[in-house]
């Protein structure tokens, strides 16, 4: 129902939104809960028709990496060519609106620990795409700060919802994305 409202396919090729299993411990059984995904929230936020680029990037110990935030701010970023980069050190988002405007928001890997700290699957020492595909997850997590400073669509604001929600383990409520006309009744 939530995929299909905004506009996500939750088939875990495209990366858009994925369905998964979490523990309802207060109804003692499983749920699926609807994720979105990169893909997805990069899709959410140019629905918005605000912004021109949107994207994030991790930076390795090997790479060379200067930012500089305030009232101009800049990123330069150049990856190493080394087979091993190095640990991840920073993640970054960065989004150009239409009028000509940036925005940036830079991350140490302390700030996104911090954050997957939060993360039901790892509070419960589960498998989850935070050791599976760790990059992946330092960007998403850099978009989603990235999306509170952006002029985004409504369905962008709903999917950060639904997501923050399913991170710390709450059960999703449909009223997230649903009028009470649309809400479906059980007969």
């Amino acid at each position: 129902f939530q995929a299909a409202q905004l506009g996500l396919v939750p088939d875990g090729v495209l990366g858009q939104a994925y369905l998964v299993p979490f523990n309802n411990r207060k109804k003692g059984r499983k749920e699926v809960q609807f994720i979105p995904g990169y893909r997805g929230l990069v899709s959410l936020t140019r629905r918005s028709g605000e912004l021109s680029t949107i994207g994030a990037e991790v930076v390795h110990v090997k790479d060379t990496f200067k930012y500089q935030l305030g009232t101009d701010p800049k990123v330069e970023h150049i990856p190493t060519d080394a087979d091993d980069p190095g640990a991840i050190t920073h993640v970054y988002a960065f989004a150009r609106l239409k009028d000509g405007g940036y925005q940036i928001v830079v991350m140490n890997t302390r700030q996104v620990l911090a954050i997957k700290a939060r993360s039901a699957a790892v509070q419960a020492k589960k498998s989850s795409p935070w050791d599976t595909d760790p990059e992946w997850m330092f960007k998403k997590t850099a978009l989603k700060q990235l999306c509170k400073l952006l002029p985004v669509s409504t369905e962008t604001q709903r999917a950060l919802s639904i997501d923050d929600r399913a991170e710390v383990g709450l059960p999703q409520d449909l009223a997230l994305l649903a009028d009470e006309s649309e809400t479906p009744t059980i007969v």
